[in-house]
């Protein structure tokens, strides 16, 4: 009965990590014209959150901004993924001290300025012009 909650949580949060690795792979798929497999991408995050757990890391899911910044900085492959997280972790290890005083609201901007970047403004434009869904239309 103690460890209920734990269980409830820890499938709630395997679910929000799994729609939000899927999403990742699906905009990575429209910005490449490409198709992910879905199952490997679940088993995949499974096994590496399960390792991380094991060291006491913090499980994680798929990185929408970071992906979206690495294809178009000219990502073509895999690797690009692998040297990006190689370097952040080779920066958080080296510069960890020297990045902690870096103030949160210059973080933030960095964060707001990159997400800008990376909206679809056409898509945006294309909502007004969108037909309305004939059940929502006849409430």
């Amino acid at each position: 009965n103690q460890i209920l909650p734990y269980v409830f949580t820890a499938l709630t949060l395997a679910f929000l990590g799994a729609i939000d690795s899927l999403l990742t792979s699906v905009v990575a798929d429209n910005m490449t014209k490409t198709k992910h497999r879905p199952n490997q991408e679940l088993i995949g995050q499974g096994i590496g959150n399960s390792i991380a757990a094991v060291f006491g890391g913090i499980p994680g899911a798929g990185a929408t901004i970071r992906t979206v910044v690495n294809i178009r900085a000219g990502a073509s492959t895999r690797l690009s993924g692998l040297i990006a997280a190689s370097l952040l972790l080779l920066i958080l290890l080296a510069l960890g001290p020297v990045a902690s005083r870096i103030p949160a609201a210059v973080l933030a901007g960095i964060l707001i300025t990159v997400g800008i970047g990376v909206m679809d403004y056409k898509g945006l434009k294309a909502i007004p012009k969108m037909p309305l869904n004939e059940n929502y239309a006849k409430r």
